[in-house]
């Protein structure tokens, strides 16, 4: 009896978020995902079902990395607003490296929510499921911001989380396109101050 195909499913989805990542989900054949798998294509199959299978599990994979890896950020930082900085400085140190290939890709989820949402109402869920637990993630924050009066009193920690959700959509978008540091640092100005920043808990 012939032993099973084992593999790593990880190592597996790291390499299929990769490429979804740079190409898309239209612009990536099953062939090129055997390739950079190095799976044979019926044990693709039998692992994922179909190439929108695979595509479900690269997004699951990359959204709870992306939940784990803001929570930790902002919670394991000085203070809330200084965890939000950071995040915010991640983004402006991409930004001034037009150059880079890798970090102009932008975020996974929004660009698959521009490619797939409006054809893909099983696959824009699945988007906004992961989005919606990171805006989750930043309304703790802000709350804690506001109890250890880093932001004005009276700030709305639910509509300032989506408004923190939507700016980064849009400096993401932005970035890839090529958009510029200077303006990057203008908008994230204009957030802070809608917010009524008023420290950073050192």
């Amino acid at each position: 009896m012939a032993r099973p195909i084992t593999y790593d499913r990880n190592e597996v989805l790291d390499k299929v978020v990769n490429l979804f990542w740079l190409q898309g989900f239209s612009a990536t054949s099953i062939s090129q995902l055997v390739k950079a798998t190095d799976m044979k294509p019926a044990s693709l199959y039998a692992a994922f079902d179909s190439k929108e299978g695979i595509f479900h599990a690269s997004v699951d994979h990359y959204g709870r990395r992306s939940v784990d890896m803001i929570s930790h950020l902002l919670e394991d930082n000085v203070s809330p607003m200084a965890g939000l900085k950071a995040y915010f400085n991640g983004l402006r140190v991409m930004s001034e490296k037009p150059e880079d290939e890798e970090s102009r890709r932008g975020c996974f989820l929004v660009n698959t929510l521009l490619e797939m949402g409006p054809i893909n109402t099983s696959i824009r869920d699945q988007v906004f499921y992961y989005l919606d637990q990171i805006e989750a993630v930043f309304r703790t924050s802000l709350q804690r911001a506001k109890e250890l009066d880093e932001v004005a009193s009276d700030t709305d920690v639910i509509v300032q989380a989506k408004v923190i959700m939507n700016t980064i959509r849009g400096l993401r978008v932005l970035h890839r396109a090529g958009g510029s540091v200077e303006t990057l640092d203008i908008i994230v100005a204009q957030l802070y101050h809608s917010m009524g920043v008023v420290a950073v808990k050192k």
